[in-house]
Protein backbone atom coordinates (compact mmCIF):
# COMPACT_ATOMS: atom_id res chain seq x y z
CA UNK A 1 0.00 0.00 0.00
CA UNK A 2 1.29 3.47 -0.88
CA UNK A 3 1.82 6.10 1.80
CA UNK A 4 -1.32 8.22 2.17
CA UNK A 5 0.37 11.34 3.52
CA UNK A 6 0.68 14.03 0.88
CA UNK A 7 -1.97 12.49 -1.36
CA UNK A 8 -4.18 15.14 -2.91
CA UNK A 9 -7.92 14.63 -3.20
CA UNK A 10 -10.27 17.12 -4.82
CA UNK A 11 -13.59 16.79 -2.99
CA UNK A 12 -16.53 18.28 -4.90
CA UNK A 13 -19.72 18.56 -2.87
CA UNK A 14 -22.22 21.43 -2.74
CA UNK A 15 -23.84 20.38 0.56
CA UNK A 16 -21.71 22.01 3.26
CA UNK A 17 -22.40 19.43 5.98
CA UNK A 18 -21.46 16.48 3.76
CA UNK A 19 -18.41 18.31 2.38
CA UNK A 20 -17.14 19.20 5.87
CA UNK A 21 -17.73 15.68 7.19
CA UNK A 22 -16.03 13.99 4.26
CA UNK A 23 -13.13 16.44 4.26
CA UNK A 24 -12.60 15.87 7.97
CA UNK A 25 -12.69 12.09 7.61
CA UNK A 26 -10.27 12.12 4.68
CA UNK A 27 -7.87 14.48 6.48
CA UNK A 28 -8.04 12.34 9.64
CA UNK A 29 -7.06 9.39 7.44
CA UNK A 30 -3.91 11.20 6.28
CA UNK A 31 -5.05 12.69 3.00
CA UNK A 32 -4.60 16.29 1.89
CA UNK A 33 -7.97 17.57 0.69
CA UNK A 34 -8.85 20.43 -1.64
CA UNK A 35 -12.55 21.35 -1.65
CA UNK A 36 -14.89 22.72 -4.31
CA UNK A 37 -18.56 23.66 -3.90
CA UNK A 38 -19.62 23.48 -7.56
CA UNK A 39 -18.52 22.08 -10.89
CA UNK A 40 -17.09 25.35 -12.18
CA UNK A 41 -14.83 25.79 -9.15
CA UNK A 42 -13.82 22.11 -9.31
CA UNK A 43 -12.69 22.28 -12.92
CA UNK A 44 -10.75 25.49 -12.28
CA UNK A 45 -8.97 23.97 -9.26
CA UNK A 46 -8.14 20.78 -11.14
CA UNK A 47 -6.72 22.65 -14.11
CA UNK A 48 -4.80 25.05 -11.82
CA UNK A 49 -3.03 22.13 -10.09
CA UNK A 50 -1.79 19.87 -12.90
CA UNK A 51 -0.27 16.62 -11.73
CA UNK A 52 -0.92 17.19 -8.02
CA UNK A 53 -4.48 15.91 -7.60
CA UNK A 54 -4.41 12.13 -7.40
CA UNK A 55 -8.14 11.55 -6.94
CA UNK A 56 -11.34 13.46 -7.63
CA UNK A 57 -14.34 12.60 -5.45
CA UNK A 58 -17.43 14.27 -6.91
CA UNK A 59 -21.16 14.40 -6.42
CA UNK A 60 -23.24 14.22 -9.61
CA UNK A 61 -25.75 16.91 -8.64
CA UNK A 62 -23.73 20.11 -8.56
CA UNK A 63 -24.52 23.77 -9.20
CA UNK A 64 -23.20 25.57 -12.29
CA UNK A 65 -21.68 22.50 -13.99
CA UNK A 66 -22.99 19.03 -13.09
CA UNK A 67 -20.81 16.11 -12.05
CA UNK A 68 -21.02 14.37 -15.43
CA UNK A 69 -19.58 17.44 -17.17
CA UNK A 70 -16.91 17.74 -14.47
CA UNK A 71 -15.96 14.09 -15.05
CA UNK A 72 -15.90 14.58 -18.81
CA UNK A 73 -13.85 17.80 -18.64
CA UNK A 74 -11.30 16.43 -16.18
CA UNK A 75 -10.85 13.20 -18.14
CA UNK A 76 -10.34 15.20 -21.37
CA UNK A 77 -7.70 17.31 -19.63
CA UNK A 78 -6.07 14.25 -18.06
CA UNK A 79 -7.10 10.85 -19.45
CA UNK A 80 -5.40 9.14 -16.49
CA UNK A 81 -7.37 11.09 -13.86
CA UNK A 82 -9.00 8.98 -11.18
CA UNK A 83 -12.58 10.14 -10.62
CA UNK A 84 -14.98 8.61 -8.10
CA UNK A 85 -18.60 9.65 -8.67
CA UNK A 86 -21.15 9.78 -5.82
CA UNK A 87 -24.90 9.89 -6.29
CA UNK A 88 -28.18 8.90 -4.73
CA UNK A 89 -29.35 7.63 -8.10
CA UNK A 90 -27.00 5.18 -9.79
CA UNK A 91 -28.89 2.51 -11.66
CA UNK A 92 -27.04 0.15 -14.00
CA UNK A 93 -27.69 2.35 -17.05
CA UNK A 94 -26.27 5.45 -15.30
CA UNK A 95 -23.27 3.45 -14.05
CA UNK A 96 -22.56 2.30 -17.62
CA UNK A 97 -22.79 5.88 -18.92
CA UNK A 98 -20.44 7.15 -16.20
CA UNK A 99 -18.01 4.30 -16.84
CA UNK A 100 -17.92 5.24 -20.54
CA UNK A 101 -17.19 8.86 -19.55
CA UNK A 102 -14.22 7.60 -17.54
CA UNK A 103 -15.44 7.21 -13.95
CA UNK A 104 -12.98 5.08 -12.03
CA UNK A 105 -15.48 4.06 -9.36
CA UNK A 106 -19.00 4.93 -8.21
CA UNK A 107 -20.44 5.34 -4.73
CA UNK A 108 -24.16 5.08 -4.03
CA UNK A 109 -25.59 7.58 -1.55
CA UNK A 110 -26.18 7.22 1.26
CA UNK A 111 -22.76 5.74 1.87
CA UNK A 112 -20.89 4.87 5.02
CA UNK A 113 -17.63 6.53 5.95
CA UNK A 114 -15.93 3.14 5.93
CA UNK A 115 -17.18 2.50 2.37
CA UNK A 116 -15.84 5.87 1.18
CA UNK A 117 -12.45 5.21 2.77
CA UNK A 118 -12.36 1.70 1.29
CA UNK A 119 -13.03 3.03 -2.23
CA UNK A 120 -10.62 5.96 -1.88
CA UNK A 121 -7.84 3.72 -0.59
CA UNK A 122 -8.37 1.14 -3.35
CA UNK A 123 -8.39 3.77 -6.10
CA UNK A 124 -5.37 5.60 -4.65
CA UNK A 125 -3.42 2.31 -4.42
CA UNK A 126 -4.10 1.42 -8.06
CA UNK A 127 -1.09 2.23 -10.24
Amino acid sequence: MQEKAGADILLIEDEAEIRELMSGVLKASGYTVMEAVDGEEAIAKYLDHPGTIRLVLTDLSLPKINGERVLETIRKADPRARVVVCSGYLDEKKKSELHLLGATEMLDKPYSISRVLEVVERVMDTP
